[in-house]
Parts: structure tokens; sequence; C-alpha cells
């Protein structure tokens, strides 16, 4: 008989996957249901997928939940106050840096880490709430260093007017470094970006507390790295300049073009990473809200500054 000759409701008859893995179409995991009972013996799988999603998206619990292909399943994560986050990282510099000094550390950025360790694949506002113990961020410089302070205009040139998408785009970058700035509840902030064009600095309100180099810490390259510190001291230098031979070289200016080169520009040095572990890593726990900003290298418990 026709279907259409079928007189009341008609029932649809799917193929249900015992084991629920579609791709198992084996005839012992296959079974004939109606779609009321197909849905009904799903449901507990379709919740607990609902679940997973939302506490990746959320990045609630276990931060070590795999939300990085480099994250191994079953390990535990200390708890958010206990925990240095570093913003905006994929080297896995920093984060590296401070567990290999003995710290809870923890990176994140929109790519996955180029090193395996603890990362969070995600946008870092998704969890700029919760209550870490300290945070390192590095904002994307891209609209706010002064070496391209002219792309703000139309062919790199003042006279031809504002680039309105590139003066945009300035704007919102801004924006994004003052989410760290105004992060009032982590008790630790450093908030990293280079010298800054006038315009970036004028909507912040302010530039950097501190300016470092590579070679500073035993790197023998220039690269001015400023810092706005939140109760954290200043990085003290450990090197003389006059004690490299040759001079420190300027890598970044002389970096030639490649697929990775705005990556590696703003890939944190491996000393400078060391320094921030080392001297801002014991730190975590110990606040200063309420009290003086620490300003003093020589202020930490436990560690001496090297003076030069």
């Amino acid at each position: 008989m026709p279907i259409d000759d079928i007189e009341g409701p008609k029932i649809v008859l799917t193929v249900m996957h015992l084991d629920h893995q579609p791709e198992n179409c084996d005839d012992a995991n296959l079974l004939h249901a109606c779609q009321g009972c197909h849905n009904r013996y799903d449901a507990p799988v379709r919740a607990a997928g609902i679940k997973a999603r939302r506490k990746a998206l959320n990045a609630e619990g276990d931060l070590f939940y795999p939300l990085s292909p480099h994250i191994s399943k079953g390990i535990k994560m200390a708890k958010d106050s206990d925990t240095w986050l570093i913003a905006c990282e994929r080297s896995g510099v920093v984060r590296d840096a401070m567990i290999a000094a003995g710290y809870n550390a923890i990176s994140c950025d929109l790519y996955p880490t180029r090193r395996p360790g603890p990362h969070l694949q995600m946008d870092v506002r998704k969890v700029l709430e919760r209550h870490w113990g300290g945070i390192i961020a590095h904002p994307d410089c891209t609209f706010l260093t002064n070496a391209g302070v002219r792309w703000l205009y139309k062919g790199g040139r003042k006279e031809n007017g504002v680039d309105p998408d590139r003066w945009k785009s300035m704007e919102e970058g801004c924006e994004f470094y003052k989410l760290f700035c105004e992060a009032d509840h982590i008790p630790l902030r450093a908030v990293e970006n280079p010298i800054m064009h006038e315009y970036a600095a004028e909507i912040i309100g302010h530039r950097a507390d501190q300016f470092v180099h590579p070679w500073w810490f035993g790197s023998p390259f220039q690269k001015a790295t400023g810092l706005r510190l939140y109760n954290l001291p200043k990085l003290p230098r450990e090197r003389a300049k006059s004690s490299y031979d040759p001079p420190p070289k300027q890598e970044v200016w002389l970096m030639g073009p490649s697929e990775d080169r705005e990556e590696k520009r703003s890939k944190t040095d491996d000393q400078v990473g060391r320094a921030m572990a080392q001297y801002w890593g014991p730190l975590l726990g110990y606040t200063t809200l309420g009290g003086p900003h620490l300003s003093d290298p020589n202020s930490f418990k436990g560690e001496k500054s090297v003076s030069v």
C-alpha cells in the first residue's frame, strides 16, 4: 500500500547505533527504533556532550581539561589563586619558565600552544574574571606600537588623513590592553607591550612602568619590552651592556620576511621569561592590595636582586 494512502499519524522508523558511534555500522550495533525511542536512548550521551562543550567554552573546573591537544588527560590543576595565568601567549616561554621554577602556571591564547604544556585555547576574556593569583599578559601590539604608528594614516602618510579601519583597530587594541590593567581582582599583574605611540598612550592613560631588554638577563639581543606593573616590582638588571662582546644586536629589526615573522617578533625571550619566573614567581599568594606598591627589586621573599 502506498504510504500516502495510510490514514492516521505517520511514525518514522530510524536506525539507532547502540554504542552511539555513527561510524560503527556493524549489524550487531544497529537497531530499528521510532524517533521518540531513538531520542530517549541518545539523551544521556547528548547531555554529557553539551556539558563537556559548555565546560570547554567557560574553562570551568579542571584547567587541564583537554582544551588543547597538548594537555594530558587526568592531570589536575591547582586552584586559580595559586596559579599564574599567562595571557595571550602561545610560545609557552613564560608559562614553562614559571613551571620550571616550581610555580603553577597556564597559558591562554586563541592559537594552540607551540610547546607541550597546560594551555587554554580560547579568548582570554572568558577566564579573565576568575581570581587568578597573578597574570602576565601579552596583548597584541600591532596597532599600539610606535614602530607602526605611521600606518594609522592612509598610505603611511599623515597628510593623506586617518585610515579609519586601522584607527578603529587601534582603539579596540587599547580597550583590550586596559582589560588587564583594570582586572583589580587579580592581585599581581604585569601587562607587556613594546614602546607605545602617543595616541595609544593617551587612550590607555599611562605608559609602561619599566622597559627591559633581553641583554639585561643574559641574551645578547636588544628588544625594548614595556611592562606595566601592579603590585609587582621592577625586574632588576643582571648584566651590563658593556659586558657583551660583540654588543647586543637588534635581532627583531633585522628579522627577514616569513609567514610567521609577526609571531617570532612578538615571542618573549627565554631569559626574560626566566627572570619573570625568578623574581615574580615567589610573590604568588603575597599581595600588597591596600598597601604600598612594590617597587623595590630587593623586596622579595627570600630573593636578592643582582646589582650592576
